[in-house]
């Protein structure tokens, strides 16, 4: 079980050229406070545009082989498969964030839903020129806390209760 930490346009977008589309300082506030001591898991170009983050492991999903671990601030660990890095994080204890990006997003909404305790999600107010955008069913997620904002609203999602995710429970 994994939460996922993400911020978008009200159109799902979350980067424009390879970087995050916009600034928010109280968004990353967010971000830090969730995430501080935790285990993010992301993918390579996420990795990359990281800055050092404190108090937190970097692991890093690439399919590209020669990849070494000390290529990017941060990451601990590089595996080549989403499933394989969720399993190493597992084994760590403590709580595992989906940090990005795109690819890896909608891999985890397409694929691993069931496996999701909470979405932090934060919805920017203005809109933002895009290039890459995250797709997933917010019907199947129920609203556990809002929290508005002037440059964004932050919701913090639970999954919906379906039989599948009982049974899988």
């Amino acid at each position: 079980m994994f939460d996922i930490i993400l911020a978008t346009t009200k159109n799902g977008g979350i980067g424009l050229n390879g970087r995050m589309a916009w600034r928010c300082k109280k968004e990353l506030t967010i971000f830090r406070k969730k995430t501080e001591s935790g285990i993010l898991i992301v993918g390579r170009k996420t990795a990359q545009s990281l800055p050092k983050l404190e108090n937190r492991m970097v692991i890093c999903v690439s399919k590209n082989p020669k990849l070494r671990t000390n290529t990017y601030k941060n990451v601990v660990r590089v595996f080549d498969t989403f499933e394989s890095a969720l399993a190493f994080a597992q084994t760590i204890g403590k709580k595992i964030f989906i940090a990005g990006g795109a690819k890896l997003y909608n891999l985890v909404f397409s694929e691993f839903s069931n496996f999701i305790d909470t979405i932090h999600l934060s919805v920017m107010q203005k809109d933002y020129l895009t290039d890459v955008s995250v797709e997933f069913d917010q019907k199947k997620f129920l609203l556990e806390t809002k929290y508005e904002c002037d440059e964004f609203t932050h919701y913090t999602l639970i999954p919906g209760v379906t039989s599948e995710r009982d049974y899988l429970i």
